[in-house]
């Protein structure tokens, strides 16, 4: 009997168990895939957009004339994303968009795993859980299945590479990191950033001086990894350029400021709080290699929302593990033997078992395109209460694929997706259609003076809008539009009287 029970408070009878990393991805593995799957698909248009850039990037390369729209009709268009765009495509072309879900979901869930598996055997068990938890709730807003769910693994995989010594294998693996990451989001310049604000920290340092030259060859090696792209040099030339058109990316809202009355702004606030009481409190200062990189991440979380998902995959777990001795010096006394139960559970754990069980699970739900049975508990549609599904689908058949469409912002890639043969006037690449067309966009969608001229010299005689902007409001009031369909989504305008043979649809 009092065997057992030391068997148990020290974990020696649970040693077949999940540790806390294997935890931390599988049940988040999981629960994006199957109970987020719809939100993911279905609160942005970007993800159709890829999809579509995708196939075509395999067919005619990673830099061709636009096609996809009346605006930029023939301009240069670099894919510098191409190689996330291609995987979308691929995964999608296998088994539709409830592959592409779970494969969002697993980038996600891998992200939080490496997280934990960089804090483990620094911080307690509990603790490891607890800021899991917190990074979950620093993303969720951005869980959205598009590329920037690889600069999540990325940075996380960045975070693990602090570890390594100045030597080959550290500049071999930020090579390959960042040659791979490069050819997959441009979250790579980030991941530079803050890397760089670590080396210069680790070298400004007096104990870590003596590293300065395996830290600048790290450095070199992490910057030439980059050049390893189709683009080669293309691909920071582009940037440069897009970045000078600073106005495109203030008209973007993931680009604002966070908004600290909002719940998530809240869970940002009480992290920055938690991290100055742990600094205020902590006798020895941390190294600067840790200082520098955490208030380059935090400059930018605050200059971007975007950017706190980054913050809290690198930044934050930097931060508490350096300090791990505040964590661990912390008691509160009816949490001690608990605590000391999951340290002990832990070192008897398991983790490779079970994260290979989640992924074949996942991978047999991909394999039936998010179906068990009859029921699809993996979402595999565009939602219709989100997109104008029913409208496309009826302006498709109705063949207006050869009028000038404006539509929504959000909805241009959607249309790509769903209706091939009709190009747009703008959609969520603001880099690629600039500042100027996002204000012209802006300026019709809000009836601003001068709208009906712009619609007149763009030659837009078919409008996608829902039956509650401005926009739609004011083109009712107009006798050379009429309204061809519309239902609780969307409303199609057509401009003139319907062509023979195409009668205006009863409204639903």
């Amino acid at each position: 009997m009092l065997r057992a029970i030391s068997l148990t408070a020290t974990g020696e009878s649970r040693k077949g168990q999940p540790s806390v990393i294997a935890l931390l991805f599988g049940i988040w593995a999981l629960v994006i895939s199957v109970g987020y799957s719809g939100q993911m698909l279905s609160t942005d248009g970007d993800l159709a957009r890829h999809i579509v850039l995708g196939e075509h990037i395999l067919s005619h390369g990673v830099v061709f004339p636009d096609v996809f729209s009346h605006t930029k009709l023939g301009e240069e268009f670099v894919a510098y994303e191409w190689l996330s765009e291609v995987i979308f495509a691929t995964v999608h072309s296998w088994s539709g968009l409830a592959a592409v879900a779970i494969l969002a979901g697993i980038l996600i869930a891998s992200s939080v795993g490496v997280v934990a598996r960089y804090l483990r055997g620094r911080l307690e068990t509990a603790a490891v859980l607890l800021v899991g938890h917190a990074v979950v709730a620093l993303t969720y807003p951005h869980w959205l299945a598009r590329p920037h769910l690889f600069s999540f693994l990325a940075l996380s995989v960045l975070l693990m590479m602090t570890d390594l010594a100045p030597g080959w294998k550290r500049h071999l693996g930020l090579a390959v990191l960042f040659s791979l990451w490069a050819n997959l989001h441009p979250g790579f310049v980030y991941g530079l950033a803050v890397y760089f604000a670590y080396v210069l920290g680790d070298t400004l340092d007096d104990r870590s001086r003596p590293r300065l030259m395996g830290n600048a060859l790290s450095a070199a090696a992490a910057v030439l990894g980059t050049f390893a792209t189709p683009l080669g040099w293309r691909l920071h030339h582009s940037f440069v350029h897009h970045l000078r058109d600073t106005r495109a990316f203030e008209l973007v809202e993931e680009f604002q400021p966070i908004a600290m009355v909002s719940l998530y702004g809240v869970l940002f606030f009480l992290s920055l709080v938690l991290m100055i009481w742990i600094l205020s409190v902590r006798k020895v200062r941390p190294p600067l290699s840790i200082v520098l990189p955490f208030f380059a991440s935090l400059f930018a979380a605050l200059s971007a929302q975007r950017n706190v998902p980054l913050f809290a995959l690198f930044a934050l777990p930097l931060m508490l593990r350096s300090t791990s001795d505040v964590v661990h010096a912390w008691r509160w006394k009816p949490l001690e033997n608990p605590r000391r139960v999951m340290a002990a559970d832990d070192q008897q754990a398991r983790t490779a078992p079970y994260v290979l069980a989640v992924l074949v699970l996942l991978g047999a739900l991909t394999a039936t395109s998010g179906r068990v049975g009859p029921f699809q508990i993996v979402h595999d549609e565009f939602s219709s209460e989100y997109f104008p599904v029913k409208a496309v689908q009826m302006a498709r058949e109705g063949d207006l694929h050869d009028h000038t469409l404006l539509t929504m912002y959000h909805w241009g890639g959607y249309i790509l997706y769903a209706w091939p043969e009709q190009t747009i006037y703008i959609d969520g690449m603001a880099n690629f259609f600039g500042s100027e067309l996002m204000e012209e966009y802006i300026s019709v969608l809000s009836t601003q003076e001068g709208w009906k001229d712009t619609l007149s010299r763009r030659g837009i005689d078919l409008l996608i809008l829902p039956p509650n902007v401005k926009l739609a409001s004011e083109v009712r009031k107009l006798p050379d539009w009429s309204v061809w369909y519309e239902d609780s989504t969307a409303v199609v305008f057509r401009y003139e009287t319907p062509a023979p043979g195409i009668e205006p649809l009863a409204l639903e």
